[in-house]
């Protein structure tokens, strides 16, 4: 049960955290914001910090490269990358990047589907777009080619079929509930 006493650190508590390497906020924090209980908070000691990479060396390589200091530490710490590669590969601009993308895609332009496949679906009157979802869907890749898109009509009749087979005749089963209840 929560007590509001708990949440009260005395002087002698911030005393004993400190004899453990706790700061003040830290100590704060466990109990206040975590919601650790006090004799965790007090026993626990901080983890320790690993030391800080000088890296000053490699961001003036990389600042003479044209490459940003935030790029630089974004390569290394998101990127994965070592010091010197991030330091010296150059930016590429957009284009260059979209280049690259398709040198490795066996399709060019577009990655997962085969070109021919794309053009049937277009003389179809498909759109990329649709026939990208259509096989992310589980459709055959051919088939979502060629089968032709439905109106909304007919995608009417289908949902209403659909409604009646699982729900059967709502207004039969609507005036017989109102009828019960007069």
């Amino acid at each position: 049960m929560f007590n509001p006493s708990d949440w009260y650190i005395t002087p002698e508590e911030y005393e004993r955290a400190a004899k453990n390497g706790i700061s003040r906020s830290l100590l704060g924090k466990r109990i206040r914001g975590a919601g650790w209980d006090k004799e965790r908070a007090l026993a626990t000691p901080p983890k320790k910090r690993r030391p800080r990479t000088d890296r000053s060396k490699w961001v003036e390589v990389a600042e003479k490269n044209g490459i940003s200091k935030a790029t630089f530490y974004w390569r290394v710490t998101s990127g994965g990358w070592d010091e010197e590669r991030a330091a010296t590969t150059p930016i590429f601009d957009r284009d260059e990047c979209m280049r690259r993308a398709r040198q490795k895609s066996p399709y060019g332009k577009y990655r997962r589907h085969s070109p021919e496949l794309i053009a049937l679906a277009e003389s179809n009157g498909i759109k990329y777009k649709t026939y990208a979802f259509r096989v992310s869907a589980g459709w055959d890749p051919y088939e979502a080619a060629v089968t032709p898109l439905k109106t909304r009509a007919e995608i009417g009749r289908i949902g209403r079929q659909a409604f009646l087979d699982k729900h059967g005749d709502v207004h039969t089963l609507f005036f017989q509930k109102r009828r019960a209840t007069n």
